[in-house]
């Protein structure tokens, strides 16, 4: 499995550590803590200095998507969990994601633009995918389409 390199950036006074900098939006940046599952009046005044309005790229691939399947019903096996999947059975399944993936992200990748921008209580919002980066740079740059209704 594909172990990211991080490297620091500095951006507005502000320090990140991500995978890369593409046009000035982070790509798989290193977010803080619990950041996807804090309520937003719950922030740190520095944290939302550094996160707010601040559109930022997650690169995923297929091999990651993949690996997830294989570990969680893994986990589910070996705690017994009722509706864990067999082996056979898993695959099955990931035969029939790795289609729907691919015919999405015909490269394997899938960039998906987020930001924390109050659209949802206690995460970063959801602005889109794209099966290429500069797709995700222009959704990233331009906003969501409902957004700029």
């Amino acid at each position: 499995m594909h172990t990211p390199v991080l490297r620091p950036f500095l951006i507005d006074g502000h320090h990140f550590e991500a995978e890369d900098l593409a046009q000035g939006y982070l790509v798989n940046p290193l977010l803080p803590e619990a950041f996807d599952n804090t309520p937003n009046d719950e922030r740190s005044d520095h944290h939302m200095t550094m996160w707010w309005e601040r559109p930022f790229i997650v690169r995923y691939t297929w091999a990651q998507a993949e690996q997830h399947t294989l570990d969680w019903q893994a986990k589910r096996r070996a705690e017994g969990e009722p509706g864990a999947l067999s082996e056979e059975e898993t695959e099955a399944l990931l035969e029939k994601d790795r289609a729907s993936f691919f015919e999405a992200f015909p490269a394997g990748e899938r960039y998906t633009v987020r930001c924390l921008d109050g659209g949802a209580w206690d995460r970063s919002t959801w602005w889109g995918h794209s099966p290429t980066l500069e797709g995700a740079l222009d959704l990233a740059e331009n906003g969501p389409l409902w957004r700029r209704q």
